[in-house]
């Protein structure tokens, strides 16, 4: 396991701050979440492939900014039967070292049409800052989770 800033996780490898979530590889900032690949700043997701900024989402496979969202590639819905063709053909490409840099590569041009939030914060009340989960009062907080009445903290 090649994680840092990681707590309460199981099965994490090569993730940074990764919090009470399992299954996860190469995520950053995966907090309560289950069987999340390749993906940035998620809050309670499920199966989660190649996602940045997702909440409460389940079997997305190329997400951006999305809540409460399910079967979805490239941020379309789709039936579940043909978003798990999809998936399928997915799954093979990224089983050899060629297929995954072409789909690293398609994730890549996706996110840069993609437009992106500022701040990642949730559950807080009169906090400023960036990656601030359930806290209140947070002055300047940064990657914090259920902190109050504090200012110019961050996760080392």
């Amino acid at each position: 396991m090649y994680d840092t800033h990681d707590s309460q996780s199981k099965y994490a490898f090569d993730s940074y701050g990764v919090i009470v979530s399992e299954i996860t590889y190469q995520g950053i900032h995966v907090f309560y979440s289950m069987k999340s690949f390749f993906s940035m700043y998620l809050l309670k997701c499920y199966n989660v492939r190649f996602g940045y900024d997702c909440t409460n989402c389940k079997n997305v496979l190329f997400g951006n900014g999305l809540v409460g969202a399910e079967y979805i590639f490239k941020n379309k819905v789709y039936p579940k039967e043909e978003r798990e063709a999809i998936f399928q053909t997915y799954s093979k490409e990224i089983k050899t070292i060629s297929g995954l840099k072409e789909v690293l590569k398609e994730y890549d041009e996706f996110l840069g049409q993609c437009v992106h939030e500022s701040v990642h914060n949730s559950g807080i009340e009169n906090s400023y800052g960036d990656q601030i989960n359930n806290s209140k009062n947070m002055i300047l907080g940064f990657a914090i989770i259920a902190t109050n009445d504090s200012f110019y903290c961050a996760t080392e």
